[in-house]
């Protein structure tokens, strides 16, 4: 029995499931915010997501071993979603909602805004979980001295907006290798967003002024203007790092020259008995 092959083969089989419709319906995810910091972009490119939504087939879709990746962290999420309904068992916590949908109507977009919560705890707090490694938290510009990413903001803004019942947001960050454990509360205030985490018992407060739910929506109604008039959008980003745009699914597209082979697992042992 090739276990190697089964492995891959499930996760390429669910990451075409959970592609099917999600992009192309229209509708705007919170994960594919975007905002402009004067000439600098934070978040998605504008030209990527005109590709998803347009359905332009990718160049360079997820390897195998970049969805077992992913696939780790739904471990971490399960695990954090089962010790938190056991807790609600014991009476710790009055609720526990799982994985709550939802749509905003904003009136200058043609398209909704849809996204899904990883869980409100006790009917007024969100809770969103990530999960990476050591150096993602202590690196020079890692989580510990620079903040969660603008992404994960910007993210949080949007379910804050669409539930304004929430008090406030916890992202809880977890480390896959070293066992570290981080939880930022996140407040939206005015125009602003306001994070709070304690580090060895002093809480440390940052104020992301330039977060505006605006900001947001202005690039959202770039990207339909483009799709409407069938006129791709400029690239936000330029290739001189591995971020952003080594990881891009239509890398092959903005760059011929630096061409990709295409992705695949570490292992090819043909076909399956």
């Amino acid at each position: 029995m090739n276990l190697i092959y089964l492995i891959e083969q499930s996760l390429l089989e669910k990451e075409e499931k959970r592609k099917i419709g999600k992009e192309i319906s229209g509708e705007h995810w919170p994960s594919s915010a975007s905002l402009k910091i004067g000439d600098k972009t934070e978040g998605e490119c504008l030209l990527a997501l005109y590709r998803k939504k347009t359905g332009v087939q990718e160049t360079n879709p997820f390897s195998p071993d970049t969805l077992q990746k992913f696939a780790w962290g739904n471990l971490f999420h399960d695990w954090i979603s089962d010790l938190l309904e056991k807790e609600c068992l014991k009476g710790n916590i009055k609720s526990v909602e799982k994985e709550v949908n939802f749509k905003l109507k904003e009136p200058r977009l043609q398209n909704l805004i849809s996204g899904r919560i990883d869980m409100i705890l006790n009917g007024k707090i969100g809770l969103e979980i990530k999960s990476s490694f050591g150096r993602f938290f202590f690196s020079k510009e890692g989580l510990l001295s620079a903040g969660p990413k603008i992404s994960y903001l910007t993210q949080t803004l949007l379910y804050l907006k669409a539930k304004p019942e929430l008090e406030y947001f916890i992202l809880l960050f977890l480390a896959r290798d070293i066992g570290f454990k981080v939880a930022y509360n996140v407040y939206r205030e005015e125009d602003y967003i306001r994070t709070e985490y304690f580090e060895k018992g002093e809480k440390k407060t940052k104020r992301y002024e330039f977060i505006a739910y605006d900001k947001i929506v202005e690039r959202w109604v770039e990207l339909e203007m483009c799709i409407a008039e069938k006129k791709e959008p400029p690239p936000d980003f330029k290739f001189r790092s591995k971020w952003p745009c080594s990881g891009c699914l239509y890398f092959n597209m903005c760059y011929p020259e630096k061409k990709k082979t295409e992705a695949k697992g570490r292992f090819d042992f043909g076909q399956q008995e």
